[in-house]
């Protein structure tokens, strides 16, 4: 019985061979088209799941299994060309795979539109239009097909294909009545052959198929400027806030109708009516506010320099460009001030209008912080925030403005919130401890930073390195300096460009008096790393006066001095000043920096001292 099985076994290997070639082949052929319709169908569904690598494996898979398979082809083309980014020899594979099926099958409605939009897309215009010829006599009734037809007729350069696509555009007029965007596709091809007269009537025939429409009247004021009919155009924005008093559109028309005649009282005027207006949505109105905004920055910037109160600076009056007129700084700043308050109704106007939108609230906040007032911004962060709490960002950037502030209540309030919401967050603990160490809360300051390293990840060096330092600031705070300086160099092992912590290790270097020249090697890498940060500065000029190197400890004083506005000076910074120019021989000068640390810090003994001496004293 076995040799016999074993007989047959070697039977049918002896048949094999002599039906290699046909019936065999055909089942071989079929069983490599299955499989490769079974990997596409596993590839479509790691397409559904944005598992973008793997489809394009199977894919390719898929066709080296059935490469005869026209489809296959075009889908693997696209993606080539997808993902070809600048390799330009592939992009021309896949453009070549796609190009193949589409000619073989220009009746596959969906790869054919889109093979069409990769021809626009990739700026073979002469190709797009002949797919969307092609797909037109295919599918005539697909109007969005002949849409598609018409514009790249209209785009090229032959005026008898424009014409084609005027005729076009005609016909699909008849069938589907007057379109805003057909009319306006011709009335962009007549204006390149400053054919007027057949805008006029495209315009006329669209108003007559649409008498009440708002837009339609905008729509057309704005062809109506264009061509310099400012009468006419001023009609038209009139004529559409009235069709429709409640369209915000079309007092926006009007209103940057009137600021392109320069007419700059009925503008603000129709931008208040605009924003007035519920039927505009916010982001519109958000948009609306923005422009203003950026118009009036452009205005002062083309208008005028401050300089200093009492100084002149030339200003080009709007209402008569070639008039140039000296006015008073102080004017100036008036007027600013004034816009100022303006734009802020105008957002306010939108409050009103929605309350319960965080945007409109970021908005605001993100204007008043070019104005430099972040009083104001931190409020309308502190709004945005109590409709959505859920904002990361903007409580980081609402924290950030009350330690500018050194609000340390207002940073506690927000870090704690913080912290509830994203209790995973290591930067609202760090900020929560710069809080309670101003508060001189030291136990709880260090508990928060040991907290955000603990949440830091570990890879996170930068971060690392800043909580590091700032627990430097804090031993050195509360009188543990050994311990500060180990901290401090810890941190800049960690991150050498932390330069923070090079400064202020730095700095309490020369306020030890010692390792001076490693202080020196420190403060000059915080001053490369920020050039014009003031402190750093201050910390340069101060290590310098501890070397006795006077002249350039005054350089340096001096340049930090230029770039701190009086009401950043620390009663610190003036003394360092004060003893460093008493120092290079200026007496006077040091005893005017000296009174103004003084009243900075009036319970200074030591500066008392400076002052009534008129000398310098150590401490």
């Amino acid at each position: 019985m076995r040799l016999w099985v074993i007989a047959l076994v070697a039977v049918v290997f002896v048949v094999v061979p002599a039906l290699a070639g046909s019936k065999y082949a055909k089942w071989d052929d079929e069983a490599s088209r299955r499989k490769a319709d079974y990997i596409f169908l596993e590839a479509g569904h790691q397409k559904a799941l944005d598992a973008n690598d793997a489809y394009f494996d199977l894919l390719k898979r898929a066709l080296q299994e059935n490469p005869d398979d026209k489809m296959l082809e075009f889908s693997y083309g696209f993606y080539q060309i997808m993902v070809g980014g600048k390799d330009s020899s592939a992009i021309a594979k896949g453009y070549s795979r796609m190009q193949g099926y589409f000619y073989a099958h220009p009746e596959d409605f969906y790869s054919s539109v889109t093979y069409g939009r990769v021809s626009e897309m990739l700026g073979r215009p002469e190709e797009a239009r002949e797919v969307w010829r092609r797909l037109h006599m295919i599918y005539p009734e697909r109007t969005e097909v002949a849409y598609r037809y018409a514009e790249a007729l209209l785009n090229s350069r032959d005026s008898l294909l424009n014409g084609k696509a005027i005729a076009l555009y005609d016909s699909l007029e008849v069938m589907d009545g007057k379109d805003v965007q057909v009319t306006n596709a011709k009335i962009r091809y007549y204006l390149s052959r400053n054919d007027t007269a057949q805008v006029y009537n495209e315009l006329q025939s669209l108003q007559a198929a649409f008498p009440h429409s708002a837009q339609i009247s905008s729509y057309a004021g704005d062809v109506h400027s264009a061509l310099g009919d400012s009468e006419g155009a001023l009609a038209l924005y009139r004529n559409a806030c009235e069709v429709d008093s409640t369209d915000g559109y079309a007092f926006y028309s009007l209103a940057n109708f009137y600021k392109s005649q320069g007419d700059a009282e009925a503008y603000r005027r129709e931008i208040i009516n605009a924003l007035r207006k519920t039927s505009l949505d916010l982001d519109t109105k958000l948009q609306i506010l923005k422009s203003v905004v950026e118009s009036d920055l452009d205005d002062y910037m083309t208008s005028g320099e401050t300089i200093a109160a009492g100084d002149t600076v030339a200003v080009v009056d709007s209402a008569e460009v070639d008039a140039t007129v000296m006015v008073d700084t102080l004017s100036f700043m008036d007027r600013v001030a004034q816009r100022q308050a303006e734009i802020g109704n105008l957002f306010k106007i939108v409050l009103d209008e929605h309350p319960h939108e965080p945007d409109a609230y970021k908005f605001y906040a993100s204007y008043l912080l070019s104005m430099s007032d972040n009083a104001g911004a931190a409020e309308m962060l502190g709004r945005s925030l109590e409709l959505d709490p859920a904002d990361e960002e903007q409580w980081m950037a609402l924290i950030s403005i009350e330690m500018q502030a050194n609000d340390a209540e207002g940073v506690e309030a927000s870090a704690l919130r913080a912290m509830h919401y994203f209790p995973s967050n290591s930067q609202f603990p760090l900020m929560l401890s710069a809080a309670y160490q101003q508060e001189k809360r030291y136990v709880e300051a260090m508990e928060m930073l040991d907290k955000s390293e603990a949440l830091t990840d570990s890879a996170d060096m930068a971060t690392l390195s800043a909580i590091t330092g700032a627990k430097g600031d804090l031993e050195y705070v509360t009188g543990n300096k050994a311990k500060a300086f180990e901290y401090y160099r810890k941190a800049i092992e960690q991150y050498p460009q932390n330069w923070t912590a090079l400064n202020n290790c730095a700095y309490y270097l020369a306020c030890e008096d010692r390792d001076l020249e490693e202080a020196l090697s420190m403060v000059k890498k915080a001053v490369d790393g920020r050039p014009d940060e003031p402190t750093s500065l201050d910390t340069y000029a101060w290590v310098l006066f501890k070397l006795k190197r006077y002249a350039e400890a005054k350089e340096m004083i001096d340049k930090a001095l230029q770039l701190t506005t009086p009401e950043d000076m620390t009663a610190e910074e003036y003394d360092h000043a004060g003893d460093i120019y008493f120092m290079n021989g200026e007496r006077d000068k040091a005893l005017e920096y000296w009174e103004e640390a003084l009243q900075l810090d009036p319970d200074s003994a030591t500066i008392k001292r400076k002052v009534r001496n008129k000398t310098i004293f150590f401490d």
